[in-house]
């Protein structure tokens, strides 16, 4: 298999709300049956040998129910961006245990006072993401593992699927890293 086509099939699964994810694995779910399971299996392992990891690096555990597939932390992002991020998809992840919900705050608008805000720095966690939900919310964290982090972050934001945010991430100059919310909907409505 091609590595287009083998990106293609998994985008099909993807684009019908078949896959979740976890930390560095993803679960296709086998019912509707869009696509085989043995082509899924082929078709990540396509996708690692063309950006050179090795097959070592892949996991697979089938069940009745679902496919569950293990990869290397650099591939499994690779591949997130590849099905989900390029898509504009946000993707559902898998629910944890120990995840608190949080309320959602007030937002407000008002073109007539301009509010000064300071941003928090945090360098530990739990990290404080509910500073994303508003237009212009931002937050800086220090931490060695910004992927674990960016994870986080996906989870917050998928907790509150009624909230449509966009989200970026960028590295300081001082090595820290900055959350910061650019686009924002409630249910359909551009604020």
């Amino acid at each position: 298999m091609h590595r287009t086509t083998a990106l293609y099939v998994l985008r099909v699964l993807v684009k019908n709300n078949l896959v979740t994810y976890g930390p560095r694995h993803f679960i296709i779910e086998r019912t509707p049956e869009i696509i085989h399971p043995d082509d899924i299996v082929i078709a990540f392992k396509t996708i690692g040998e063309s950006l050179d990891y090795d097959q070592r690096t892949l996991l697979f555990n089938s069940t009745r129910s679902r496919l569950i597939v293990y990869l290397h932390e650099g591939l499994f992002e690779k591949l997130y961006t590849a099905l989900f991020t390029k898509q504009n998809i946000m993707g559902r992840t898998v629910m944890e245990e120990g995840v608190r919900h949080r309320e959602l705050p007030t937002l407000f608008l008002n073109a007539e006072k301009t509010q000064v805000r300071q941003i928090p720095l945090m360098e530990e966690p739990p990290w404080d993401f509910k500073f994303l939900l508003e237009l212009g919310g931002c937050i800086v964290i220090r931490t060695d593992d910004i992927m674990k982090a960016s994870e986080e972050c996906r989870q917050f934001m998928l907790n509150h699927s009624q909230w449509d945010m966009r989200v970026e991430l960028k590295q300081m100059p001082d090595g820290s890293y900055m959350f910061f919310t650019y686009w924002f909907t409630h249910r359909g409505n551009k604020i």
